[in-house]
């Protein structure tokens, strides 16, 4: 239950801070995602060796059993997913741009 509180409070505030433009997403900052995934595998690293937490973010095992999801293949597949997202709010925004000059 915890889980799910805390990832439902992560999604609520995620889109109260894009609706009130408190995020401006661009690629000037896509470099922010990389820090991101440094420090997740870090922490799940450490995770993983201090106290033995084979499972710690699903670095090495799989997110559904019987799969080869691991965060090493699905961080390629949110690579290209946010660089899609990137790039239709860059066309937009240039768009609206020209628009309205």
């Amino acid at each position: 239950i915890s889980g799910l509180l805390h990832h439902s409070l992560s999604a609520t505030l995620a889109i109260a801070l894009l609706l009130f433009n408190q995020i401006d997403i661009t690629y000037k900052k896509w470099y922010c995602t990389l820090i991101g995934f440094s420090f997740y595998i870090t922490v799940g690293a450490f995770m993983m060796s201090v106290f033995n937490m084979s499972e710690a973010y699903h670095i090495v095992e799989p997110l559904l059993s019987d799969t080869p999801l691991t965060a090493w293949v699905m961080a390629p597949m949110y690579a290209v997913g946010y660089g899609i997202i990137l790039g239709v709010i860059e066309f937009f925004k240039n768009k609206k741009e020209k628009l309205y000059s």
